[in-house]
């Protein structure tokens, strides 16, 4: 209830969520008949992809790619 307040009062809210890509094909996750040999071809992608994205409540829609972990710096780095 304390958002729909802050809404009420004009802030702007940003909502973030932080994902990551660490292969290339995704064979792993197939189904395979019974009694068949399931071959997995793992491919990393090193480093892996990590996505931030974040949408506010004016309906902006900021993102970032990057070849890196993302710790409090990187995090610190996209909301600047």
């Amino acid at each position: 209830m304390k958002m729909m307040k802050l809404l009420d009062k004009g802030w702007r809210i940003l909502n973030v969520d932080e994902s990551f890509i660490n292969e290339s094909t995704y064979n792993r996750k197939m189904w395979c008949p019974t009694k068949s040999p399931c071959t997995v071809n793992e491919k990393l992608v090193i480093p892996r992809l990590a996505l931030i994205a974040a949408l506010d409540t004016d309906g902006q829609v900021f993102f970032s790619l990057n070849h890196s972990n993302t710790d409090s710096e990187v995090m610190i780095l996209f909301l600047n």
